[in-house]
């Protein structure tokens, strides 16, 4: 199971760093045709929502070293993507184009509870007795 959450960490990571750069270096225009014209939402809180998923991507490769850190990360992209879904859902965009962050959702989702359950306090009293 360690392995799983590795591997999905890893994935996870790179794609929040690859979209994160995207948002926060891509011009502005690009911005207004990818997600303001279709989406409503503005050029500053998309480049506020790259640089959370930046963040993110960080603190997925640091919780390699401190479990911490990538339990905060997923998250903080349970949030950020569990807003896409709703988004492209409310907005009529379908189902088909919400799947990627969807499946992003739950891989996040997966690493949040799986790798989070050891750092839990009740989990460590029962694995003492």
């Amino acid at each position: 199971m360690k392995w799983f959450v590795r591997i999905v960490q890893g994935l996870l990571a790179a794609v929040f760093l690859m979209n994160g750069l995207m948002k926060v270096f891509v011009s502005s225009e690009e911005i207004r045709t990818l997600y303001t014209e279709p989406l409503g939402y503005g050029v500053g809180f998309m480049r506020m929502i790259g640089v959370l998923e930046l963040l993110a991507g960080i603190g997925l490769i640091a919780g390699f070293r401190w479990p911490r850190f990538a339990l905060l990360s997923s998250a903080v992209i349970v949030m950020i993507m569990t807003g896409a879904v709703i988004s492209l859902l409310a907005l009529g965009q379908g189902a088909l184009i919400a799947t990627f962050p969807f499946v992003m959702l739950a891989l996040a989702l997966a690493v949040l509870f799986i790798a989070g359950r050891p750092l839990l306090p009740h989990y460590r009293q029962k694995e003492k007795i």
